[in-house]
C-alpha cells in the first residue's frame, strides 16, 4: 500500500510521527477498506497533507517528538526520592517533574532488585556482592551533593525505562563546566557502561568522551577510589598504617579536600613544609599544610610524599652545633612555615650545622656568592657527628 505523503517526508527527514494520535488516525483510516485507483491515490495524498498537519501542530505543544534535537533544561533541581540513586534521579526542572538517567556511566545499585547487575558490578570493582548496595549509597550522596546547587539537564528524550510510572529519559547533567557522568567516573563511583548518545551537547565526539572516561576509569582504579577503596575485598588485605610525620615536599604535589567529593585545593610547591597525619585511602594521604597563614588539612597521593620507601629513622635530642663536609649534594631550604627551595649544594662543601629545626629537619649555614646563608635540610643528608659521651666519671672508693 502508498505510504501517505506526510509519513514519507518525515521519515526521509529523520523524523517520526510520534505523537499517541498518529496511530489511532492511520488505525481509523485503514479500517474504513482499501481504495483502488485515482480516488484512493487522491484519498492517500488528503490523508498525508492532514497528517503533516497535525505532526506540525502536535510538535509545538508536545516536546515528546523524536528528530534527534538536544532539549535544554537550565536551573534544575535535585528532588528528592527515595527511588534517586547515583545515575538515576527525579529532576525538577522550570515547568515539570521529569526522571533521567545518565549516558555514559552505571552507577552501583542502591538494593538487590537485579542481583545479575550487582554480580557484574561486584566483578568490576572486585568487591563482595553483599557491599555493591553500600557502594551505591556512596555514589547517591555524591551525586545529592554535585547537583545541591543547580545543575543543567541536556536530553534527547530517548526512553531510559525504568520502574516508575513517569517516563525516564537519559541525558547528559552538568554543573558548571563538569559533567556528573564523569565526576562519578573519576571518583571511582561508577563504571563505564550504558546508552551513549549519537553527539555531545556541545557538538563534541561521543567517542572521544568515551575515550577520556576510559583514561578517567583506570586512575580511579589506579588511585584506588570509590569502589577500589573499599577494603573488605576478599584476599586482599588492607594498606599498611602511615605514621604521623613531618616531611619537606622533594617535588610539586597536589592537594584535595577531604570528603567523598573532593574539590581540588592547591599545588604545594616542592620545598614546601607539611605533616603527614596518616593515611586516608588505599592510595591518598591526610595532610596539614599551611597556606596565607591559615593551616588547612587535604590529602594528596602517597606516592607524592615518597611514603612508600621506609620511614627516616627517628632522632630524638639536640644536635650539636659542629661543622661538617657534606659527602653527597643536598637540597636546601628556606626558614619559615612555608619554606621554598634554595640551592642544591654540592658533594664536598663545607657547612655550619646550627641544630635541629624538626624531627626531620636539621638548621645549616652555608656560603653562596661570598654571602652567609642560612637554611635548612634534612638530618639523614648530613654526615653528622656522634654525640659525645662525658668520659669522665666520678671515681670510685
Amino acid at each position: 500500500m502508498t505510504k501517505p505523503a506526510g509519513v514519507r517526508l518525515m521519515r526521509r527527514a529523520g523524523k517520526r510521527p510520534c505523537s499517541p494520535h498518529v496511530p489511532v488516525l492511520l488505525g481509523m483510516r485503514t479500517a474504513a477498506g482499501k481504495r483502488t485507483g485515482g480516488a484512493a491515490h487522491e484519498e492517500n495524498m488528503d490523508a498525508g497533507r492532514q497528517l503533516s498537519i497535525l505532526c506540525l501542530s502536535v510538535a509545538a505543544v508536545m516536546p515528546c517528538l523524536g528528530g534527534g534535537r538536544w532539549w535544554t533544561y537550565e536551573s534544575c533541581r535535585l528532588i528528592p526520592n527515595k527511588a534517586n540513586d547515583g545515575d538515576s534521579f527525579h529532576v525538577r526542572t522550570k515547568s515539570a517533574h521529569l526522571i533521567f538517567r545518565l549516558y555514559f556511566a552505571d552507577a552501583p545499585e542502591t538494593d538487590t532488585s537485579f542481583p545479575e547487575r550487582i554480580r557484574e558490578q561486584a566483578e568490576h570493582w572486585g568487591i563482595r556482592a553483599k557491599d555493591v548496595p553500600d557502594l551505591g549509597a556512596r555514589a547517591a550522596r555524591f551525586t545529592e551533593r554535585f547537583l545541591r546547587d543547580g545543575f543543567t539537564v541536556y536530553s534527547k528524550r530517548d526512553d531510559a525505562r525504568g520502574r516508575s510510572r513517569r517516563d525516564r529519559f537519559f541525558a547528559m547533567v552538568k554543573v558548571n563546566d563538569q559533567w556528573l557522568s564523569e565526576a562519578l567516573v573519576q571518583e571511582g563511583l561508577a563504571r563505564v557502561y550504558g546508552a551513549v548518545p549519537s553527539e555531545m551537547p556541545d557538538g563534541g565526539s561521543p567517542r572521544k568522551f568515551s575515550a577520556d572516561l576510559r583514561v578517567a576509569e583506570r586512575s580511579a582504579k589506579r588511585e584506588g577510589k570509590g569502589g577500589w577503596d573499599m577494603k573488605r575485598r576478599p584476599g586482599r588485605e588492607g594498606p599498611d598504617r602511615i605514621e604521623r610525620r613531618e616531611l619537606i615536599l622533594d617535588r610539586p604535589v597536589s592537594v584535595y579536600s577531604l570528603g567523598e567529593a573532593p574539590r581540588y585545593l592547591a599545588r604545594l610547591p616542592q620545598g614546601t613544609r607539611v605533616t603527614v597525619l596518616g593515611r586516608e585511602s588505599r592510595f591518598m594521604a591526610r595532610i596539614r599544610f599551611e597556606s596565607s597563614g591559615d593551616r588547612l588539612e587535604g590529602k594528596c597521593r602517597v606516592r607524592d610524599l615518597d611514603l612508600e620507601s621506609s620511614p627516616l629513622p627517628k632522632r630524638s635530642g639536640e644536635i650539636e652545633e659542629q661543622e661538617v663536609l657534606l659527602d653527597r649534594p643536598v637540597s636546601v631550604y628556606s626558614l619559615g612555615s612555608v619554606p621554598r627551595y634554595l640551592a642544591r649544594l654540592p658533594e664536598g662543601t663545607r657547612v655550619t650545622v646550627l641544630g635541629r629545626e624538626s624531627t626531620s629537619m636539621a638548621r645549616i649555614r652555608y656560603k653562596s656568592d661570598g654571602a652567609s646563608v642560612e637554611g635548612r635540610c634534612r638530618i639523614r643528608d648530613l654526615p653528622l657527628k656522634k654525640k659525645r659521651r662525658d668520659a669522665t666519671r666520678s671515681p670510685s672508693g
